[in-house]
C-alpha cells in the first residue's frame, strides 16, 4: 500500500492470495465467526492492497476513464460488499465496547479505502484540456463525473483523517498515516478546482447501478467552496503537525506554493487565512 501511495514498484511479491492469508485466533470468539479477531484490521488492509495489485499500473499519460470506472465497480461489488459488518462503511458497532482496538482499526481501514479510491481516479488530473475537448460527449460526461468522484474521495479522506487524528488524541504526531493522506488529498482538491467549470451541473440519473456506491451520493452536495474549506483545514492540520514532523512541514510549504500559484483557479476565493498560516 505504501509503494502505491509513493508511486513506486512494490518490492514485496504479490503472493497475498486469499487462500494463504493468516488465520489467527488469539482470543475466544464466543459470538461465533462474525466476531472480529485481533488482527482483522491488518488482514483487511492486506486484502485491500491485494485487490488493487490485480490491476496493471499505467502512466499518467494513459488515463483510461472506462477502465477506472470498471475498477471502481469491481471494488464496490467485490471488496466493499465482502467486508465484515464490524468493518463495513456503515459498521455494526456491537463489538466496539469489548474490543478496544476495533474502532481504531476500522478507522484506519476506512481511511485507506478512500485513499485507494483517490488513487484510482487521480490520473485524470493529468489529462490535457485539448485531450478532453476532442473526446465524444459520453466520455466528457464520464470524465466530469469522475472528477467529482475524485473530489468526493479526497473529501472523504480528509474527513476520515480528522476522525483518526481525534481518536489518537488530536495531538502533534509524526505518524505518516495522518500526514501523507492529508497532503495528498489536499493536492487533489487543488487540482480539480483548477478546472474553471468544476463542479459541472449533475445530469439526471447515476452512472452507477451497483448497490454499494460510497462516492455517488457525495457528488450531489459537492461545491467548490467546500473543497476550498477542506483544503484550508488540511493546511491548518499540517502546520500544527509541522512543529514535530518534517514531512508535515514540507507538505504545508508545498500546499502554500500551490495555492499561491498564479495558474490556480482559486482567485475568486479569499485565501488570506491560508497564506497567513505560513507566517508570510
Amino acid at each position: 500500500m505504501l509503494s502505491r501511495q509513493l508511486d513506486r514498484i512494490p518490492f514485496l511479491p504479490a503472493t497475498l492470495d486469499p487462500d494463504i492469508l493468516p488465520r489467527m485466533h488469539l482470543a475466544p470468539t464466543p459470538n461465533g465467526d462474525n466476531t472480529p479477531e485481533t488482527f482483522s484490521g491488518r488482514l483487511l488492509l492486506a486484502r485491500l492492497a491485494g485487490f488493487w495489485r490485480r490491476f496493471p499500473e499505467t502512466s499518467t499519460a494513459e488515463y483510461d476513464a472506462i477502465a477506472a470506472e470498471e475498477r471502481y465497480e469491481q471494488f464496490c461489488s467485490e471488496f466493499l460488499a465482502s467486508l465484515p459488518g464490524a468493518f463495513a462503511l456503515e459498521p455494526d458497532e456491537q463489538w466496539d465496547e469489548t474490543s478496544r482496538h476495533l474502532p481504531l482499526q476500522r478507522q484506519m481501514l476506512h481511511t485507506a479505502i478512500f485513499e485507494s479510491l483517490c488513487q484510482n481516479y487521480r490520473g485524470l488530473i493529468f489529462c490535457e484540456m485539448n485531450q478532453i475537448q476532442n473526446v465524444p460527449a459520453y466520455k466528457k460526461a464520464l470524465l466530469s463525473s469522475q472528477k467529482k468522484a475524485l473530489a468526493v474521495a479526497a473529501l472523504k479522506v480528509l474527513d476520515e483523517i480528522s476522525k483518526l487524528h481525534a481518536m489518537l488524541g488530536g495531538s502533534q504526531t509524526r505518524f505518516p498515516g495522518i500526514v501523507l493522506p492529508t497532503f495528498e488529498a489536499a493536492v487533489l482538491l487543488i487540482a480539480v478546482c483548477e478546472d474553471a467549470e468544476f463542479p459541472a451541473v449533475s445530469v439526471e440519473g447515476s452512472l452507477h447501478t451497483h448497490k454499494i456506491d460510497p462516492l455517488g451520493a457525495g457528488t450531489w452536495y459537492l461545491s467548490r467552496e467546500r473543497c476550498v474549506q477542506a483544503t484550508r483545514d488540511a493546511l491548518a492540520r499540517l502546520r500544527i503537525l509541522a512543529e514535530v514532523s518534517a514531512m508535515a512541514e514540507e507538505g504545508a510549504d508545498a500546499l502554500i506554493r500551490l495555492l499561491n500559484d498564479g495558474n490556480c483557479q482559486f482567485s475568486h476565493v479569499n485565501l488570506v487565512p491560508i497564506v497567513n498560516l505560513s507566517g508570510s
